[in-house]
């Protein structure tokens, strides 16, 4: 399976160690040259430089449609706007972003996606994780930001408690 990710499911995983849970739903995930340098260089010392850094199950590629990349920045950050060009360009099976105005692109292009959200509710799915609930409030305590209806909803349909 071939799996893009952007920067702020990476950034968001790390701050509660979960990081490996990609490792575990998915294998190997590739992210754009911009998403390493977003979260690994100009992230340095913040949530999820190191862990993106040392994981050998994250590969680093190159984007080359420059076209649709400087297109796409006309709405997005270079970040997001790398992460859907090399989902094009490598037929990716499926995305890992939380950016709304990102995400209806990538379903624009007809490519599956989930984001970090849909991650902890699938790492519970598949057992990995017990509960997302606590692993939520743990990512919010930290500054990471979500809808709290997407949040009470998933919660709901995992029959945990809402916040």
């Amino acid at each position: 399976m071939k799996v893009i990710c952007n920067s702020t499911p990476l950034i968001s995983l790390s701050s509660i160690g979960q990081l490996h849970l990609l490792n575990k739903l998915f294998g190997e995930i590739t992210i754009p040259e911009k998403v390493f340098s977003e979260v690994v260089v100009a992230g340095s010392e913040k949530y999820g430089s190191s862990d993106v850094k040392e994981c050998t199950w994250i590969k680093v590629a190159k984007t080359g449609d420059t076209i649709l990349k400087n297109y796409l920045m006309q709405t997005l950050d270079e970040g997001e706007s790398e992460v859907i060009v090399l989902a094009d360009e490598l037929k990716a099976d499926l995305v890992v972003i939380d950016e709304r105005l990102a995400r209806s692109y990538v379903e624009k292009a007809g490519i599956r996606l989930i984001g970090t959200l849909g991650i902890l509710a699938k790492s519970k799915l598949e057992g990995y994780i017990p509960s997302t609930r606590d692993l939520i409030q743990e990512m919010l305590s930290k500054g990471i930001w979500f809808s709290k209806t997407l949040v009470n909803r998933i919660l709901i349909e995992l029959s945990e408690e809402p916040l």
